[in-house]
This record gives structure tokens, C-alpha cells and sequence, in this order.
């Protein structure tokens, strides 16, 4: 997210589907055992740190409230039943 490529709508599409896509081949993997991102916040980062530019990388924001990674990881993690 911190390169500023694109308009924040399409970093926002971009990181998405990273999760998604990610999770997705963890699932599919059978030596994949877990699926970890460092912190599950955006204020507990330690990207904007070390860039030295703000940054939202993790699937809640600072308030703790879901983005739309989270939302698509919980898609891909739904089964058919």
C-alpha cells in the first residue's frame, strides 16, 4: 500500500486480492499450516516505521474494524455446505 501506485481505491483492489490469492494458495498447499500476517491491525504496523510514510497493510484499520482483505479471506474460507 505505501508505494502509491494507482488511486487509494485501487490499492485498497490490490491488497485484497494479495490476501485473498495468498490465502487461497495456503488452503490448496498441504505444507501450509498456518496463515500469519505480523499484527492484524493497521496502528500496530511496523511498516509506516520502517518506510517512514504512513501505510495501511493489515485486514482491520486503526480502529480495529474489518477492510475489504478481511472480507475476502472470510469468502475464501467459506465452505459450501
Amino acid at each position: 500500500m505505501h508505494d502509491d501506485s494507482g488511486t487509494p481505491e485501487e490499492r485498497v483492489a490490490a491488497q485484497t486480492k494479495v490476501y485473498q490469492d495468498i490465502l487461497q494458495v495456503c488452503l490448496e498447499a498441504p505444507n501450509c499450516t498456518a496463515f500469519l500476517t505480523w499484527e492484524f491491525a493497521d496502528h500496530h504496523s511496523w511498516i509506516p516505521d520502517f518506510f517512514g510514510k504512513p501505510d495501511s497493510p493489515l485486514p482491520f484499520d486503526n480502529s480495529y474494524r474489518r477492510k475489504a482483505a478481511y472480507h475476502a479471506m472470510v469468502e475464501v474460507l467459506k465452505v459450501d455446505a
